[in-house]
């Protein structure tokens, strides 16, 4: 969002100074305006980008997460059928009856 803001407001900043004669009367003259005109694209590039390494990392983030808590589920459940040994298998293992 604020990378948004940044690169609208600079741009913004600019078309409303020429028109009114505030800086040079030139786009591309030397003025405070290009440079604030140069600066706001660079500085909301950088503020995507880090902004989706954010969202990138937290998404792994989470995907691990999900997966290591379906680990605890699998080992509970795995262990729930395991231990103790209480079933009465004299046959196949499906046909198992506890």
């Amino acid at each position: 969002m604020w990378a948004g803001l940044i690169l609208s407001g600079t741009l913004g900043i600019k078309t409303v100074a020429m028109p009114v004669g505030i800086g040079s009367d030139n786009l591309y003259a030397v003025s405070w305006g290009h440079a604030l005109v140069s600066i706001g694209p660079f500085t909301a590039t950088m503020m995507l980008c880090v902004g989706f390494m954010q969202i990138f990392a937290d998404q792994d983030q989470f995907g691990m997460i999900a997966m290591q808590l379906q680990w605890a589920r699998e080992q509970e459940l795995l262990g729930e059928l395991i231990w103790p040994p209480t079933w009465n298998c004299t046959v196949i293992p499906p046909y198992c009856s506890k």
